[in-house]
């Protein structure tokens, strides 16, 4: 789910608001998403699941700017926890450009989910007592001056 979280983050600061609010938005949408038990109601065969969140996603932002009376963290609700550190850092670390909102969501969601399988991979090789493949990995799946950003690819370059 961080992937999830750090994508819907990306997202939500992309569309103009700051970091507080991004994150207080971000749990607030995963939150009603829970409550209402939309994961369940997912259907495949009517699309895919990040197309599903990009528009749930809309439309709640749609509904808080009418409400216009969001609560702070912690109002009285249960707190999604969430590294919003992290998603602040990888969100600072995005290249300057003018991907729209929506690219910059793909490209997040992209990176987060190729995250996720090389740490599955190096787990699978550590189980298996093989030596490490990340740096290989690395240099084979970003060039050089786009490097991987999170803190465990770091170590690879």
């Amino acid at each position: 789910m961080p992937h999830i979280l750090v994508s819907l983050y990306a997202y939500v600061r992309r569309r103009g608001f700051g970091h507080e609010d991004a994150q207080d938005l971000t749990q607030g949408f995963l939150l009603q998403l829970l409550e209402r038990k939309s994961f369940a109601r997912v259907d495949k065969s009517k699309g895919l699941f990040r197309s599903f969140l990009l528009a749930g996603m809309n439309y709640f932002l749609a509904d808080e700017r009418i409400r216009a009376t969001a609560q702070k963290r912690g109002g009285g609700g249960p707190v999604l926890s969430f590294d919003a550190q992290t998603a602040e850092q990888r969100y600072r670390l995005q290249p300057v450009d003018e991907l729209s909102p929506d690219k910059l969501f793909e490209r997040q969601w992209a990176q987060a989910l190729l995250d996720a399988v090389l740490d599955k991979l190096e787990q699978e090789f550590r189980d298996a007592g093989r030596p490490s493949c990340s740096s290989d990995c690395a240099h084979s799946l970003w060039p050089a001056p786009r490097r991987p950003t999170s803190k465990r690819r770091r170590s690879w370059a």
